[in-house]
C-alpha cells in the first residue's frame, strides 16, 4: 500500500509539472506563419525561418491553461542552429473582440552562437505593442491565449530551436524565482545597449537603479551589483 501512495503522490506531481509546460512535441499544439517551418520532438521545437518570402516570422501556442492569476511569467531556452541576423522576441496575444499585442525582446541572433541560451520573460515586462494600449496582467489571460515567437528583421534565413519552455508561477521557489528574476534583468541590460552597463548608469537612470537597489524584491540583489 505504501508503495501504491509514493507511485501516486509521484504520478500526481509529474502530471501537475506538465501542466505547465508547453507541449514542445504536439504539432496540433502549435501554429506557424506559412514562411516558418516547424518540426518536433519530446525535447525541443525547431524553427526554419525563410526570410525570401517576408522579413518576418512567427510561431505560436496556447498557454497551458491553470492558475493564470499566478503566472508571475515564462521561462526557455533557445539555441541558434544557423543564419544570424534577426531580433527575437516574444508575443502574449490575447483574442478577445480585437486582438491585443504585448511584446518583450529576447535577444538580438547576433549576439547568439551554438550554445543554449536560458531566458525568462515576466509577465509584468511585457509592454503593448500593435495598437494596445493597456499593460498585461495575469487576471487578464483566459483559456486560448497565446505564447508567440517572432523574428523581425530577417536578412537571412534562419534556423532556431527552443526547449524547457514553461510557465513561471508565484508558488515557484524563492530561489528560483530570484535566479529568472537576475537573469531577465541581464539580458534587458543587453537589450538596451552594447556599450558597458556602468557607461549607461548617469543621470536620472542611476537615480532609478539606486532606489531599486534598496527596495527589496527579487531584483534588488542585481541593481546592487550593478551600482558597485
Amino acid at each position: 500500500m505504501k508503495i501504491l501512495i509514493i507511485a501516486f503522490l509521484l504520478f500526481l506531481k509529474l502530471a501537475f509539472a506538465d501542466a505547465h509546460h508547453f507541449q514542445l512535441d504536439n504539432e496540433k499544439k502549435w501554429l506557424a506563419k506559412d514562411n516558418v517551418r516547424l518540426t518536433y520532438n519530446q525535447e525541443r521545437i525547431r524553427a526554419e525561418f525563410d526570410s525570401s518570402r517576408f522579413n518576418y516570422g512567427w510561431f505560436r501556442s496556447p498557454i497551458p491553461f491553470g492558475e493564470h492569476d499566478m503566472i508571475k511569467g515564462f521561462a526557455g531556452r533557445v539555441r541558434l542552429v544557423s543564419g544570424s541576423h534577426a531580433w527575437f522576441k516574444a508575443n502574449v496575444v490575447l483574442f478577445r473582440e480585437n486582438i491585443h499585442y504585448h511584446q518583450q525582446p529576447i535577444m538580438h541572433l547576433s549576439e547568439a552562437d551554438s550554445q543554449w541560451h536560458e531566458f525568462y520573460l515576466p509577465i509584468d515586462k511585457f509592454d503593448p505593442a500593435n495598437g494596445t494600449i493597456s499593460r498585461l496582467k495575469a487576471t487578464e489571460l483566459v483559456e486560448g491565449d497565446n505564447l508567440q515567437f517572432i523574428l523581425e528583421k530577417l536578412q537571412d534565413s534562419v534556423v532556431i530551436e527552443l526547449d524547457s519552455l514553461r510557465v513561471v508561477l508565484e508558488t515557484d521557489s524563492q530561489n528560483e524565482l530570484k535566479h529568472l528574476s537576475l537573469l531577465n534583468l541581464h539580458n534587458r541590460l543587453r537589450n538596451v545597449s552594447s556599450v558597458h552597463p556602468k557607461i549607461l548608469l548617469k543621470g536620472e537612470f542611476l537615480e532609478q537603479v539606486r532606489q531599486k537597489a534598496t527596495a527589496g524584491g527579487l531584483e534588488q540583489i542585481g541593481y546592487e551589483i550593478l551600482i558597485k
